[in-house]
């Protein structure tokens, strides 16, 4: 949903909602044989199954708004992002008489994140040829992770809480119609996606498997 204001005097105002559901019902089937090398006889056999249904539920509200001032452009405004993940992992082991959870392998995974932004930014042409733009954002993050097992460790749940700030600035200067120089300052941040934070282990194969990592900071540029 969007709704914009814009009068003759150069104010804006941009309000912006979303809401976005992400649903994913993975299955997996591993049939592992091991024969003997000369032979071909079959030794023994272990088969699994997985289930991993994974539901993800993000909720943003954003809020612009810009105005002439001081020969330039004000712009101020906030971001609410909220994010729900919900991560379930199933494991079977596979019996010709059908299917036997391992409740030691299954669990859960649940991620809620929430983030708070606000912002101010200034520009203005210093000249003819010259542009100048600085602003900052600050972002509180709070955020907590949960994983639901069979056999609980102390780090299955991980809380954090932590407020940082971006700023950014840059001096443009037209050359001519078809050359422009710039020079600008930005700090940034990218923070781990979902699954790299989910720590329970899939099961590739019989030798090998991933898992992610709830201690995962963010990275800064």
């Amino acid at each position: 949903i969007n709704y914009r204001y814009a009068d003759t005097t150069g104010k804006e105002l941009d309000i912006d909602g979303d809401i976005v559901s992400f649903r994913r019902r993975g299955t997996s089937f591993q049939p592992n044989y091991y024969r003997d090398p000369f032979t071909d006889d079959l030794l023994s056999e272990r088969i699994y199954r997985n289930n991993t249904p994974t539901d993800i539920n993000i909720y943003t509200a954003k809020v612009d708004y810009e105005q002439p001032f001081y020969k330039g452009k004000l712009g101020f405004g906030g971001k609410l992002t909220d994010v729900k993940t919900k991560n379930t992992f199933d494991f079977y082991n596979v019996y010709g008489t059908g299917d036997i959870k391992d409740i030691d392998r299954s669990n859960k995974f649940n991620y809620d994140e929430n983030v708070k932004a606000l912002y101010v930014n200034y520009n203005r042409p210093l000249s003819k040829k010259t542009t100048v733009q600085a602003g900052v954002r600050m972002e509180n993050t709070k955020s907590e992770g949960d994983l639901l097992r069979n056999n609980p460790q102390p780090d299955d749940v991980v809380k954090r809480n932590y407020t940082d700030f971006f700023p950014s600035g840059a001096i443009t200067y037209t050359v001519n119609q078809k050359n422009t120089l710039n020079l600008s300052y930005s700090r940034r941040i990218d923070r781990p996606s979902y699954q790299n934070l989910n720590p329970f282990e899939d099961k590739l194969d019989e030798l090998t498997y991933r898992k992610g990592n709830a201690f995962l900071n963010p990275q800064y540029t």
